[in-house]
């Protein structure tokens, strides 16, 4: 709305660019954006931030579209720190390790690409409930 300070302009999904050998560099990263700020604010003198996750390759995108909106100031958003903070526990905490194997083999054995498996898990389910459960699919 008219009192909205922040709005998110895309989500860049590099998925066609890294599957026909690109990488997703600073540099990449910066030019999917830099159009749509140039567009929105021919002047430069709008954007005041943007935010990135705390990864290396964007965080140096940020550093270019400040070069190009001198009034930008990139921050770095959470959720990579956070990640990271979890692989650490998940991984190096005995306990928890085997909790997530244990978690991980269970989402393999029920919904994966290990078909007899999930055909098996299918069949039991249904033969039982009527129906096949597994998970919400994405």
């Amino acid at each position: 709305g008219i009192h909205e300070p922040q709005g998110l302009l895309d989500i860049l999904d590099c998925t066609g660019h890294m599957a026909e050998g690109g990488t997703k560099n600073a540099t990449y990263a910066a030019h999917q954006f830099l159009p749509f700020m140039r567009k929105l604010d021919p002047q430069k003198n709008r954007f005041d931030c943007v935010a990135f996750d705390g990864a290396r390759n964007v965080r140096l995108a940020g550093e270019l579209i400040e070069k190009h909106f001198p009034m930008v100031t990139t921050v770095h958003g959470a959720e990579h720190s956070v990640t990271l903070f979890f692989d650490d526990v998940f991984t190096r905490c005995a306990p928890l390790k085997l909790l997530s194997n244990f978690s991980n083999w269970i989402c393999i054995m029920l919904e994966s690409t290990l078909h007899a498996p999930n055909a098996l898990f299918k069949k039991v389910t249904k033969k039982h409930f009527g129906q096949s459960l597994g998970f919400i699919q994405p």
